[in-house]
């Protein structure tokens, strides 16, 4: 499987985002996301904050970056664990809040 992109999250762990889920997941849904990929990172790289999923909450992670570039909402980048460090771009789009069943687990510090 090719990687559309590799980056390193907020925290050190490392995240990969497939060609085959970029284009037949995310672009396949959403095709005005097409050149985006630097947004997604970004989003990952210095998330306004982190959630988790209440029912899987070691596996599945959601990064959300506020975006006013056109929607003024939030980018959210799903990301499953399939071990401590390292996580797969499952879906990303944006969005106007977090979801029902989410707890908050990283904010940025106040330093």
């Amino acid at each position: 499987m090719t990687s559309r992109f590799e980056v390193f999250d907020c925290r050190g762990y490392k995240v990969v985002c497939s060609d085959e889920t970029w284009c037949d997941k995310i672009l396949g849904s959403r095709p005005w996301m097409r050149g985006w990929e630097e947004v997604i990172k970004e989003a990952i790289n210095h998330p306004s904050f982190i959630c988790n999923d209440q029912q899987k909450p070691d596996q599945r992670q959601a990064y959300y970056m506020f975006h006013n570039y056109k929607y003024n909402k939030y980018i959210k980048v799903i990301v499953i664990f399939n071990s401590k460090n390292f996580g797969n771009v499952i879906s990303a789009f944006p969005t106007d809040c977090g979801k029902k069943g989410e707890a908050i687990i990283w904010i940025p510090s106040r330093n």
